[in-house]
């Protein structure tokens, strides 16, 4: 369902009904592009705490190689700043763990921060799990980070 249908179907069947408010305001935010429910809950505390919103999914290539494409969980565009923000869940450790592939899966990982590091005027800022249930954290890596607050 598109945002635009989600929306629309909120307020109709919202009409007089309790929690509407708040169901419109998660309608007007929704968005499929997280790819993981760390992600969106991430990106949800963002929004309730007073954070921009962040650009999602967006691809920043490569600058040692331009034709290689990363695609960023977040991202902030800061005047002629970039803010990435990954959030870092376990999953995919877990899984290249159970694969015998952890060494190469950290490796990859590394090499692709070190890339995105070298565009020009950019900062990574890492979130996981441990931010999300201690949101004072959260603010102060974004605060840190030099991520704006929404107007």
């Amino acid at each position: 369902m598109s945002k635009e249908h989600l929306v629309e179907a909120v307020d109709k069947l919202g009409l007089n009904r309790r929690g509407v408010v708040t169901a419109r305001r998660v309608a007007r935010y929704a968005d499929g592009l997280s790819e993981s429910g760390g992600e969106s809950k991430a990106r949800a505390l963002m929004i309730e705490r007073g954070w921009q919103t962040p650009e999602l999914q967006i691809e920043l290539f490569d600058p040692v190689e331009p034709g290689r494409p990363y695609r960023v969980d977040y991202l902030w565009r800061v005047g002629d700043r970039l803010i990435i923000g990954e959030f870092d869940g376990f999953v995919k450790s877990e899984k290249a763990a159970e694969e015998g592939k952890l060494a190469k899966a950290q490796f990859d990982e590394r090499q692709r921060e070190s890339r995105l590091s070298m565009l020009d005027n950019c900062k990574i800022v890492r979130l996981c799990w441990d931010d999300l249930r201690d949101p004072t954290k959260l603010d102060r890596k974004l605060k840190v980070a030099g991520v704006p607050r929404a107007c």
